[in-house]
């Protein structure tokens, strides 16, 4: 799965090595581009002829990321904050490309020290990649179920802290903090 908003977050030089990698393996691996509202992009990949493929499929804007990442096994996008957590919730390993001073430079440190993606540095990362996915893939399997399990939360268990604190909130009307233990623990 690949994300980004669109062409318009890849330099010419990166947009002309992803056009590399599609070609060289598209083949044997299925490579999902969800462009958002781009739709001059999409166009313009709908047209070229590397993108004309059984295995290669272009999807606009949708409110179905959250099904498309649970069929995904590799996420290539930018280190944005929301589509990161996700996709780390989901278990799912992550390369970023072309993170922007600030923000993204630090979710791209932290999700790179904790084990969930890593900055694309050359050719031959993405390539390595690939490869663990069609040579190896019950270990990127247990690679994503590790992930998930390693996360020190789980849906179910914040829906129900989330649930606790409302409900202890709603029945108080006034909360002194310097007696207030806190109200959550996260396991």
């Amino acid at each position: 799965m690949i994300m980004g908003g669109g062409w318009g977050v890849f330099s010419k030089e990166e947009k002309e090595r992803l056009v590399t990698y599609v070609s060289n393996w598209r083949d044997s691996i299925q490579f999902l581009f969800c462009l958002g509202t781009n739709e001059k992009a999409k166009q313009q990949l709908l047209e070229d002829k590397t993108f004309q493929h059984p295995n290669i499929h272009l999807i606009g804007y949708t409110n179905e990321i959250s099904k498309i990442m649970d069929v995904s096994d590799l996420l290539i996008t930018k280190p944005g904050g929301m589509t990161c957590t996700e996709a780390m919730a989901k278990g799912i390993p992550m390369l970023f490309f072309n993170a922007i001073p600030g923000q993204e430079e630090e979710n791209w440190h932290y999700f790179e020290e904790q084990g969930y993606g890593q900055m694309i540095t050359s050719p031959e990362m993405v390539n390595h990649w690939f490869r663990l996915l069609l040579e190896q893939y019950p270990s990127m399997v247990q690679r994503r179920y590790n992930i998930r399990n390693r996360l020190q939360f789980q849906d179910q268990d914040s829906v129900q802290a989330i649930m606790q604190y409302l409900k202890l909130s709603a029945n108080r009307t006034y909360i002194e903090e310097s007696t207030q233990a806190p109200l959550i623990q996260w396991y």
